[in-house]
């Protein structure tokens, strides 16, 4: 019976291999060719706006993220309660307010500068697409809440859309599911390390003074002697100490940014010397039509679908820790405790908009140690080495009980995205970066839009489900 299970099991990961190559080529296709099908496809997800409103003002929203008295006993105080959420929503705003610095200002490669980049992305999520992303970070943690607590089984993204596709986590699509929502959580939190790094690099040295980018001769050595170094057994003994369970999350990822930094920089001047004595080194290369194409790709259309995925990538990681930390709310709680900021936000927004005022207008030295504070902040609130299974499998474990996972090829895998994202931001700029972005991660789009109504769906059938005293 069990060689029957591992090679069921198997079977189904030679199909997820299969397809996996048929998957990417879409994505770039619809990168190339029909982008506006993907920018549109967010505005789908006012259904999680729409879906949270209802639950707010239904009496469905009456329903506890608990299992028992217990569990309602043992939650957090409101003003931990809240504290939790505000420093969630202000790290990640602060971490993004640097990505869009660095793209549109400080660090520009292939595009033109855009010194308002971030009000202007900011203001088309919360504002056109409906408080994107907090309403499905919202609805997703209630998802996992009503699984976790109220039904006692493992809050995987297969199970959360079991009434659709009724797909174990190891059958074919369960499978397919869960794996993606793995790797945007990697892909979303290797890019947060990326911009750290180009932070923490300008904080002592000119990035355009002393780092190689573009499509040139030291700018291709220096990236690709970074990607063989990666791959090493040498470098990925260094990943393991640097993030191993005796180091503190809070010091791993800023070592690691500034190692990665360190090694930027130390290659560049040697990639500029060797090519200079061929008088190369700042000469651009013949390139090829493809990456001719690429690097002409219209950048604002690059850079929205690259941020909306960005937001979009950090779902499980986001609505794990809003799960965790809302045990024994209310499903109206939950969801008008994450709503309510983002919602003053944009009405502010709206407002400047209105009255033409720029709002966000600080000094670039201000924007820099904001953005680069919230990093520091924000990872290892999300990714610590007592809840990283959460990140690992991009769940939530039934009643919240953390079960030890092997972290070590999680971390290794996602060290390596950094250096690969890096490779093709120097080279290409974020054009580069996007189309990687798009490629790999566009499924999660239909997924968490279905997962939106597969939630509904399980939070009328909790209905049923015998009540506990859950009163206060």
């Amino acid at each position: 019976m069990k060689n029957d299970v591992m090679k069921y099991i198997k079977a189904r990961k030679d199909f997820v291999k299969t397809i996996h190559p048929l998957l990417l080529l879409l994505g770039f296709l619809l990168f190339c060719f029909f982008p506006n099908i993907v920018l549109n496809s967010f505005y789908g997800f006012w259904l999680a706006t729409g879906c949270a409103v209802w639950l707010i003002l239904a009496s469905l929203g009456n329903q506890r993220l608990a299992y028992d008295t217990d569990d309602v006993a043992t939650r957090l105080s409101f003003s931990q309660w809240i504290t939790c959420i505000l420093l969630l929503q202000l790290t990640l705003f602060g971490v993004y307010w640097g990505m869009c610095f660095v793209s549109g200002e400080l660090f520009v490669i292939n595009t033109s500068i855009h010194s308002q980049l971030f009000s202007h992305s900011i203001s088309s999520f919360l504002i056109q697409h409906g408080l994107f992303p907090w309403s499905l970070y919202a609805m997703i943690a209630v998802g996992m809440g009503v699984l976790s607590y109220k039904k006692e089984i493992n809050a995987y993204f297969s199970n959360i859309l079991f009434s659709l596709f009724k797909q174990d986590p190891q059958e074919s699509w369960g499978m397919i599911i869960n794996i993606s929502a793995r790797r945007c959580t990697l892909l979303g939190l290797s890019i947060i390390i990326l911009f750290m790094t180009f932070l923490m690099i300008a904080f002592f040295v000119p990035l355009k003074n002393y780092i190689a980018f573009g499509f040139k001769p030291m700018t291709l050595l220096t990236t690709v002697i970074l990607l063989l170094l990666s791959t090493t057994q040498f470098i990925k003994k260094y990943f393991s100490r640097i993030f191993s369970r005796s180091i503190p999350t809070a010091l791993s990822f800023p070592v690691f940014a500034l190692l990665f930094g360190l090694a930027i920089l130390i290659l560049s001047g040697i990639s500029h010397e060797a090519t200079l004595r061929e008088n190369v080194a700042q000469q651009p290369v013949a390139a090829p039509d493809i990456i001719t194409l690429w690097i002409q790709y219209h950048w604002q259309t690059a850079w929205m679908l690259f941020s909306m995925l960005w937001w979009l990538s950090l779902t499980p990681i986001m609505a794990s820790y809003l799960t965790r930390i809302s045990k024994g709310y209310r499903i109206r709680d939950v969801l008008l405790g994450v709503l309510a900021p983002p919602f003053v936000i944009a009405l502010f927004l709206h407002f400047s908009q209105y009255l033409q005022t720029a709002l966000f207008t600080f000094p670039p030295l201000a924007i820099a140690v904001i953005a680069f504070i919230s990093s520091l902040i924000l990872l290892p609130l999300l990714v610590n080495h007592h809840y990283s299974s959460n990140a690992i499998h991009a769940y939530f474990p039934k009643r919240g009980e953390i079960k030890p996972r092997d972290h070590q090829p999680f971390f290794e895998k996602m060290a390596q995205l950094v250096v690969v994202f890096s490779y093709f931001y120097l080279v290409i700029g974020i054009n580069g970066v996007s189309i990687l972005f798009v490629s790999l991660n566009y499924l999660i789009i239909p997924f968490f839009m279905l997962a939106i109504i597969s939630i509904i769906i399980e939070i009328l059938r909790s209905c049923h489900i015998p009540k506990q005293n859950t009163s206060h």
